[in-house]
């Protein structure tokens, strides 16, 4: 998937004879919208074509609107500049109080020179839509030291993978020698599959009060995850000794190989729970990977500090490092890939941050669905 990598506007010019209007997207203005990504985004971009994906990302039905400012001159029918945003509120209303905003596609036409448009959308949405975190996840190098000016903190996210140890040939990883044989499990983990009911079973509620921001609850992971129209998330509940510990947010994808069959991976793209747990949800994954024949687990995260992942079956992925653990699957890409953020909290800059790969858009298709490469 092409990162959603917000574009700021390019270096200031004489603005137009007349000054766009910023207002949010109304349902009469998605197809605008659509028609902008077509264009100056990506040709075939997904949301573009996609609409059932379009309205649940990004549709606000209580609001009215669809979760795009906007920039559109009187009299012309084409926009000038948009940015995506998603509210973490929107899969929870009880969030509302405590609401992130994610950035995701942010982009001036090339076409339109106006000095500063990008920085108007910006600050609009901002000042708008309530939140105690705003930020973006897939953000590229280019724009980062306009978060940074800004006042965001910046960074990228750090990444752990997990061989298949009962493997002997990869197809979707490559220089795995060293770790395929992991760390022996000396505690007793297991995973059980959790189902939607099991969200408001008080042993999984209290995973979530070990959430950094952004906040989250068990109704915004059934909303986020469960009820997401094209792809299909597993809730992987790492027990130890019969004692509920962690929730892994998961979800398998496939790749065609060189012989004709399909090679699976396992991505792991949110989780919930102390520190202390990351260490045995690698271990039980490990074991996992063995009865799922998937070559690998990996997990993008922000906010964990390296000591959780000592003793375990992870092992960190360095972007230029000999091993490489794919991310893109739609198309397939066999590289290593960097997923930077830019997060800003208005009234306490440094609160503790846990970021993942499925915070703002990074996790979602990016074919249409009978493209799709996500298994069921």
């Amino acid at each position: 998937m092409t990162a959603s990598s917000p574009i700021a506007a390019t270096a200031a010019e004489p603005p137009p004879a007349t000054q766009p209007d910023i207002r949010f997207c109304t349902p009469q203005d998605i197809v605008r919208v659509e028609a902008f990504l077509d264009t100056h985004w990506a040709k075939g971009h997904v949301l573009a074509h996609d609409r059932t994906l379009m309205d649940w990302q990004h549709k606000d039905a209580a609001g009215g609107r669809y979760t795009y400012a906007i920039a559109q001159r009187q009299g012309v029918e084409e926009l000038d500049a948009i940015i995506g945003f998603i509210s973490t509120s929107q899969y929870d209303p009880a969030l509302s109080d405590d609401n992130t905003i994610w950035f995701t596609t942010w982009m001036v036409s090339p076409h339109i020179k106006a000095g500063g448009l990008g920085m108007r959308l910006l600050r609009f949405v901002q000042q708008s839509e309530p939140h105690t975190l705003v930020g973006t996840v897939g953000n590229n190098a280019a724009v980062a030291p306009v978060y940074k000016a800004l006042g965001y903190t910046t960074g990228i996210l750090d990444r752990y993978v997990i061989a298949n140890p009962a493997l002997q040939t990869f197809h979707l990883l490559q220089g795995h020698e060293g770790i395929a044989q992991s760390t022996p499990d000396t505690n007793t983990t297991t995973i059980r599959m959790l189902e939607a009911t099991d969200l408001t079973t008080p042993d999984v509620a209290a995973l979530f009060s070990h959430t950094a921001a952004p906040r989250k609850t068990p109704a915004y992971v059934a909303a986020r995850y469960l009820h997401h129209p094209r792809y299909s998330y597993r809730l992987l509940g790492i027990e130890q000794s019969g004692t509920l510990r962690a929730l892994a947010v998961t979800r398998l994808c496939q790749a065609p190989t060189t012989g004709g069959q399909t090679a699976t991976a396992l991505r792991v793209v949110d989780w919930f729970g102390p520190d202390d747990a990351m260490g045995i949800t690698g271990n039980a994954l490990r074991d996992y990977l063995t009865q799922t024949g998937a070559e690998y687990a990996d997990l993008y995260v922000h906010g964990m500090p390296a000591s959780a992942f000592e003793q375990s079956a992870w092992h960190r992925v360095e972007t230029d490092g000999p091993l490489i653990v794919p991310n893109y699957f739609e198309p397939f890409a066999a590289s290593n890939t960097e997923i930077r953020f830019a997060v800003r909290r208005p009234d306490r800059q440094d609160a503790a941050l846990r970021l993942f790969k499925a915070d703002a858009d990074q996790d979602r298709p990016n074919t249409l669905p009978q493209q799709e490469n996500s298994v069921p």
